[in-house]
């Protein structure tokens, strides 16, 4: 409860004096932690405000004493980003998009790969005030997320820290919001992404059009989406003998769990472009360029990205659907079994190989493995077989998939 004092200026001057030199030493404090199963310290510290405003670029310097090489921060359990450490040093830059009070956490690790955490908390508001710094036990579950070798956020962000900056100093946020109207998925509005260089000269990355929406996806976001898309990946597969493990691993890797640009905005969860422009296209702009160099680049940005002539390209048309279903029935019968030629490039021959290995005992994990590896050498993903092949394969691991196709393990 907030007590109203009569003051006279003098004393007006000399409270507002007093609480000045508070909010400087307090601003002026350095976290720092000890290991988990010790009482040395770990040698990780941080300094930062303890407050800051929408917009504004905040400032994480990092100081170690022990064999660190990395450090990871996190915002309400969901990774920001990471940093190396050079010379016992590190330093990340942020800006946070909504006024609350934000709990971090910072995540050292060593060459091998022992994780050493701190955290604290950071105000951000649209005014100056300042809220002291707490070091605590570094949470288990963050354990687990630093050693994901995929390197995706599992754990949610408040819903605050998904919404847009204020803006009131006319600067631009990282969180930018998809102009393109979206197909399927009312909710599409309230995502925001790292910007592309079309959309941030400054800032913009051409591979932020891959990233997923900020804050996405949380540990139960990513358990929803697979339970999804299970039960109609499975009818699908067993109606045509084909592999289920790959599919959904496919949709992970394509669509970041549902949360990628073309995922949201298109309900395309396998990279299915659509290569020209239509009411039934998507168009992810700014996208690094898949055209065999093809394309004419308007402008290279001061960090080395490209701003593409957006409107003569082909290679960034995706295909929208009205669902999760309607997109799962057309890489099945149409990409894959190449049921009606509606899609330019035929696999069948890949599924056909895929029924002949199962017939013939190949085991599960080898046929999985040469139907994913086909499909990128066949163009399905620009990088190659070899490439797609391992990433499918380490999700399929990683989730025990196999368990859902059919034949021996």
């Amino acid at each position: 409860m907030v007590t109203n004092l009569k003051m006279n200026a003098k004393n007006h001057y000399s409270v507002f004096s007093s609480i000045l030199c508070f909010i400087i030493c307090i601003s002026c404090i350095t976290l720092t932690s000890k290991a988990d199963n010790s009482d040395a310290s770990s040698g990780l510290s941080v300094f930062y405000p303890r407050m800051a405003y929408t917009g504004q670029e905040v400032i994480f310097s990092f100081t170690t004493k022990k064999d660190i090489r990395r450090i990871q921060v996190f915002v309400n359990g969901s990774r920001l980003g990471s940093v190396n450490v050079e010379n016992q040093k590190a330093m990340f830059r942020f800006k946070f998009a909504y006024a609350s009070i934000k709990k971090l956490t910072f995540v050292g690790l060593n060459a091998q790969k022992e994780s050493f955490g701190l955290s604290g908390e950071i105000t951000i508001n649209n005014k100056n005030f300042v809220n002291l710094v707490h070091n605590n036990k570094i949470p288990t579950e963050l354990l687990e997320l630093v050693n994901d070798k995929d390197d995706k956020p599992k754990e949610e962000k408040s819903k605050e820290e998904l919404e847009p900056a204020k803006d009131e100093n006319n600067d631009k946020s990282i969180f930018v919001a998809d102009a393109n109207t979206p197909v399927g998925n009312k909710n599409a509005s309230k995502y925001y992404f790292p910007p592309t260089p079309d959309e941030d000269p400054v800032n913009g990355l051409n591979q932020n059009v891959y990233a997923t929406a900020v804050g996405h996806p949380s540990s139960s976001e990513i358990n929803t989406f697979m339970k999804e898309m299970e039960p109609t990946v499975l009818r699908f597969a067993r109606k045509y003998n084909l592999p289920a493990s790959v599919i959904i691993a496919m949709a992970i890797l394509e669509s970041g769990y549902g949360y990628s640009r073309t995922a949201i905005f298109a309900n395309n969860f396998f990279g299915i472009k659509q290569w020209k422009k239509g009411s039934d296209a998507y168009q992810l702009k700014g996208q690094p360029n898949e055209d065999k160099g093809y394309l004419k680049i308007m402008k290279k940005t001061t960090t080395g990205q490209f701003i593409y002539e957006e409107n003569v390209r082909k290679d960034n048309w995706y295909k929208k659907f009205a669902s999760k279903e309607e997109c799962i029935k057309f890489l099945v019968e149409e990409v894959f079994l190449h049921k009606t030629g509606q899609w330019k490039r035929d696999y069948s021959n890949v599924v056909r190989n895929y029924q002949r290995q199962i017939q013939s005992g190949v085991s599960k994990s080898n046929a999985a493995y040469d139907f994913a590896f086909m499909l990128g050498e066949r163009g399905y993903n620009h990088l190659g077989g070899k490439y797609y092949a391992t990433k499918t394969m380490k999700i399929i691991e990683k989730y025990n998939l196999l368990q859902l196709d059919q034949g021996r393990l």
